[in-house]
């Protein structure tokens, strides 16, 4: 319940509360036992403890299936006829639904007006908004240049506007206004984007990389070597961009690039193998403000991040390395490496 205030259950058996994205309501759940294939409903209602959320059952079956399963609010699919791949979701004001994936054909639905209605080439990035309840598509965009682009994680301000994190081998890939980077460093390069909230304008994007890959996590597949960090499918396409409340654009990823442009950083010499990344740009992605690698000399990589306000961050993710950077106060047994593969 750390993520709201004011929780109460409402007349309706849902939970009222409030968000930093305004009052949102948990509806009521709808549970069922499943007998002899067919579903009979179960009384039901949430408890609200002091810090979670338990559920109240009326008369059911103990030795039969029981289901609970929350409201479904909207599903819609989202596509053409050819191979297209959803790889990430966010939302955002009013809890509308922003889809991001990658597709490998032309065909994508796409709005009039929106800013690339035309297919890039070889595998493009794909973005679509839709409203709260699913029924209307607000915008569909591909996002990409002339060889393989695919978006790895999404997020949006207040105001709607849709901030992205991918990795891209094009090097005609769409840049927005005095980006901080406007060249392709070599091989797989990050790109971080930002769209405006009605999809027809690309704010800002911008380069981030070396001359070896970014956002790779592989290459290292536990089929060729065993000191793998990909272990299941999509490990190879993990990151994370935040907001933090200036506005700023904080990402998380993994390099493979010695010469990846560090600034101002806690960690400016690369460990070695591939090192996870840390990096700040501003809400135009026209400045770097700082950046670092975070590893040692083995594989590593940098999966998710949250900020705690100010200059404080939290950024976890994998280590094979057993120098990896360790604080003097870590608890007992975890300043040593404990196995192959490690969390950080």
């Amino acid at each position: 319940l750390v993520e709201g205030v004011g929780f109460k259950l409402n007349e309706q058996g849902g939970i009222d509360y409030l968000s930093k994205n305004g009052q949102l309501t948990e509806e009521a759940p709808l549970v069922w036992n499943v007998v002899n294939n067919f579903k009979k409903p179960v009384k039901a209602k949430y408890r609200l403890g002091k810090h979670f959320w338990s559920f109240d059952l009326g008369t059911y079956r103990s030795d039969e299936l029981l289901v609970l399963d929350p409201t479904l609010v909207a599903s819609t699919f989202s596509g053409e006829t050819f191979d297209n791949w959803g790889f990430t979701a966010t939302y955002g004001p009013n809890g509308d639904m922003y889809l991001g994936g990658i597709i490998f054909n032309p065909g994508y639905p796409t709005n009039l007006g929106a800013f690339q209605t035309t297919y890039g080439g070889f595998v493009d990035m794909t973005l679509s908004r839709y409203n709260a309840q699913g029924t209307n598509q607000i915008y569909g965009t591909y996002l990409g240049g002339g060889a393989r682009d695919e978006v790895l994680s999404l997020v949006t301000n207040a105001a709607g506007d849709l901030f992205l994190l991918g990795k891209v081998r094009s090097v005609d890939f769409p840049m927005g206004p005095s980006p901080y980077d406007n060249v392709h460093n070599g091989n797989l390069d990050l790109v971080v984007a930002r769209l405006s909230a009605a999809g027809n304008v690309l704010q800002g994007s911008t380069y981030l990389g070396g001359s070896g890959n970014e956002g790779a996590n592989a290459g290292n597949s536990q089929r060729f070597n065993a000191q793998a960090l990909e272990f299941n499918y999509g490990d190879d396409g993990r990151g994370e961009i935040l907001l933090d409340a200036e506005g700023n654009v904080l990402v998380v990823c993994n390099t493979a690039s010695a010469d990846f442009p560090v600034q101002q950083g806690f960690q400016p010499l690369f460990g070695g193998i591939q090192d996870g990344i840390l990096a700040k740009l501003n809400p135009g992605l026209n400045s770097l403000l700082y950046s670092t690698f975070l590893g040692g000399s083995e594989m590593d990589a940098a999966y998710g991040i949250r900020s705690l306000g100010g200059d404080t961050v939290v950024v976890v993710g994998s280590t094979f390395s057993a120098n990896f950077p360790i604080s003097p106060l870590a608890l007992g047994h975890n300043r040593i490496h404990q196995g192959s593969c490690d969390g950080f």
